[in-house]
């Protein structure tokens, strides 16, 4: 269960702050300020579709690996894109697979936490989150503001040990 909350909280720090961030991405891509809100609506539908099809989907263990994974080369996508287009493009799949992994996610720990200690656990995963957030966000800022979009490359090494880290979990 320890690992399992870990790995969440990881999660969403990493996902928080790719999206929080997308804007300025965008921005620095040359979009303006309405097509970045236009981009950001399309991320919500993305978003909102696949979770319509999350109970469809049964992801299961594997989606662990794979999902960050498919957001790495998302994010990195974006980052090299040529235009706010072509970043938009890259971004959108990663929020569809977002949407659909998120729910099973969220259901997946209040499955496995016992009913006694849902309540504790679900706290805990929140407190590591935040955590996680008070460095990770600022210092991204900053990096983003010196490197711009290329920033969006340093969350490489991130998700992918998500990735290696979803057979840690898994055990």
């Amino acid at each position: 269960m320890r690992r399992l909350t870990l790995y969440f909280a990881a999660y969403e720090a990493i996902a928080t702050t790719s999206h929080l961030w997308a804007q300025v991405l965008l921005a620095d891509k040359g979009a303006g300020l309405a097509a970045v809100g236009a981009a950001l609506a399309a991320t919500q539908l993305a978003s909102s579709a696949g979770g319509l099809l999350a109970p469809r989907i049964r992801l299961g263990v594997a989606a662990f690996t794979w999902a960050p994974l498919v957001l790495a080369a998302c994010w990195a996508g974006a980052a090299l894109a040529a235009t706010a287009t072509l970043a938009l493009l890259a971004i959108l799949p990663g929020f569809f697979v977002e949407g659909a992994f998120w729910p099973q996610m969220e259901t997946s720990i209040q499955r496995h936490a016992p009913e006694s200690l849902r309540a504790s656990v679900l706290s805990a995963k929140s407190a590591l989150f935040s955590a996680l957030m008070i460095p990770l966000f600022p210092l991204f800022g900053a990096l983003l503001g010196r490197m711009g979009p290329a920033a969006y490359l340093l969350l490489l090494p991130p998700w992918l040990a998500l990735a290696v880290g979803s057979r840690w979990v898994s055990a």
